[in-house]
């Protein structure tokens, strides 16, 4: 990425661009089967 776009270390200092962590959010009324083939889609 940041050979095809240099100004990102004007931006993005360091070697990465998204922090560690993980992204938690409720699916709703849809049964954890969709969900499963879903996310092995």
């Amino acid at each position: 990425m940041r050979e095809l776009f240099p100004n990102l270390d004007e931006i993005y200092w360091g070697t990465t661009f998204w922090a560690d962590g993980y992204f938690v959010r409720s699916v709703g009324s849809i049964t954890d089967k969709v969900v499963s083939e879903y996310v092995a889609k």
